[in-house]
């Protein structure tokens, strides 16, 4: 009843549930019969208890403001949902808030949301341990991608813990890993590490955390690369060309016309072969 979309249009959703067979949510505004934003695939879990299915899909019309949401279900079998969430597009270049994470596997259980008792008087992720993990959905890397990603969480046994991060799939080789050193106590003041990634990723991606001991997680965020000198190069070659371009041919002489053709052909060579 009135899910409040005001502030963020929703760009992916979300379900997670146990099944025991292949399923689909259907997510409907403002009515049983209304218009259908996202439809959610589950795989064959095998059971309602356990081995819970992770579905996502983008949402496929606009929404704005306050709406009822409804779900349909299809598959030819029940399903037990646990939880659907909504997700929008965030950048990578800002603080993201652990606790926005869309769906996260702690053993058979979730992380969970906690109000820390410390200085920073934030919500922190726990109740993690060795391979844990969380995903973050739309996470925009823009152009020139990140170069560095930095951490702060608070841990309690000696030896700090490692965060992982993933694009995409943790099927993947991770892009970048944090450790962040131990501080004595989850409700201890959060401590930040950082890290080179390990390559370039840019546009939007879906952002995995995976744990490698207990761990309270603040925050995250990435540092953005600076743009290639040649991609700056050829867009200021781009600007001039434009420039001259926006001139009339008779405030040219014959001889600087003919040149600054030769010149526009060399800027689109330069472009074919360099972009």
């Amino acid at each position: 009843k009135n899910v409040d979309f005001s502030s963020k249009m929703p760009t992916t959703v979300t379900a997670v549930a146990g099944t025991e067979a292949e399923a689909t949510v259907k997510i409907h505004l403002d009515s049983k019969d209304g218009p259908v934003i996202a439809t959610i695939p589950l795989g064959n879990g095998g059971s309602f208890m356990s081995n819970l299915q992770i579905g996502t899909s983008k949402i496929t019309k606009s929404v704005t403001g306050k709406h009822d949401i409804y779900l349909s279900f299809g598959g030819e079998k029940g399903i037990g949902l646990d939880y659907i969430q909504f997700s929008h597009k965030v950048s990578a270049f800002g603080r993201i808030e652990a606790e926005i994470f869309d769906v996260g596997i702690q053993g058979t259980l979730h992380p969970r949301v906690q109000e820390r008792d410390n200085f920073s008087n934030r919500k922190n992720v726990g109740y993690l341990d060795n391979g844990s993990w969380m995903r973050y959905p739309d996470v925009d890397f823009g152009e020139n991608g990140a170069k560095k990603v930095t951490a702060a969480g608070s841990v309690a046994d000696g030896g700090g813990a490692s965060l992982q991060f993933y694009i995409d799939s943790l099927n993947l080789q991770p892009f970048g890993t944090v450790t962040i050193p131990t501080n004595g106590n989850y409700d201890a003041v959060p401590l930040t590490a950082a890290s080179e990634v390990l390559r370039k990723v840019t546009g939007v991606h879906d952002v995995y955390i995976k744990v490698n001991k207990g761990i309270s997680i603040d925050y995250f965020e990435f540092e953005e690369a600076s743009e290639d000198p040649l991609v700056t190069l050829l867009k200021e070659l781009d600007r001039l060309k434009e420039t001259a371009l926006a001139l009339s041919e008779t405030e040219y002489t014959a001889e600087t016309y003919q040149r600054l053709k030769s010149a526009i052909a060399q800027v689109d060579s330069v472009n074919r072969n360099d972009l």
